[in-house]
């Protein structure tokens, strides 16, 4: 894609806490989505891994019995961990506010290539695909409900969550420069209300429900 965005948080796990056994774990699995953002599953390799932290491979297999079990773990931390985390945090607040905060931090984050290169990956990973199954989970119902707290029904709730979702983790090149993807943009040219039903008339054509003519004035009745 072109004008790709330098990959976030490059350096962010090299000045995360040391000393914490919890924060050195997520500093290495930090770097492993760093490093999936730029070269996808073939660029996590160990050596890649302890330079981007600048920590030694003693310090790695301290947290992890091997490569495997690491990308086990990077798996997992995506799909559960991580979402569980930012999702917790944002619970307590108003709906408007989480799907705002939510959108801030995809975007900080650069979570789109994250989804997008643990999509590749789930192609010939199947705890990558759990993962994403889970992480789509996860936030999808995030979404929704999010949206029936705002007075959208649940059945249009759903689609929007996926509508919005899904221009999130795309990997599109329009031929236009890109527009405001914001969940308010998006949302916001939304059709507030679907199309009303079609009704069959006696002789068997149909019509709106809202062709309907309401009178504008009452009329006398006749005395």
């Amino acid at each position: 894609m072109s004008g790709r965005a330098a990959a976030p948080g490059v350096g962010a796990a090299a000045s995360g806490p040391e000393p914490g056994t919890d924060d050195s774990r997520r500093a290495w699995l930090v770097a492993g989505q760093d490093l999936l953002r730029r070269g996808g599953f073939p660029a996590v390799k160990l050596a890649a891994l302890c330079e981007l932290t600048g920590r030694t491979t003693g310090s790695f297999y301290h947290h992890f019995p091997g490569m495997s079990e690491y990308l086990g773990e990077l798996a997992s931390f995506f799909g559960t961990e991580q979402p569980r985390t930012v999702l917790d945090r944002l619970a307590e607040r108003p709906p408007a506010e989480r799907l705002a905060e939510l959108e801030r931090l995809s975007v900080q984050l650069h979570m789109g290539a994250l989804h997008r290169a643990m999509r590749d990956w789930a192609t010939v990973n199947e705890p990558a695909a759990e993962a994403v199954r889970d992480a789509d989970r996860v936030l999808l119902v995030f979404l929704r409900d999010a949206l029936v707290e705002l007075g959208i029904t649940r059945a249009d709730a759903e689609l929007r969550a996926e509508v919005v979702y899904a221009l999130a983790v795309a990997r599109i090149d329009p031929p236009w420069p890109r527009r405001s993807t914001t969940i308010d943009a998006v949302l916001g040219a939304w059709p507030a209300t679907r199309p009303p039903a079609a009704t069959t008339r006696p002789n068997g054509s149909r019509r709106s429900r809202s062709s309907t003519t309401t009178p504008t004035s009452k009329q006398e009745e006749p005395s």
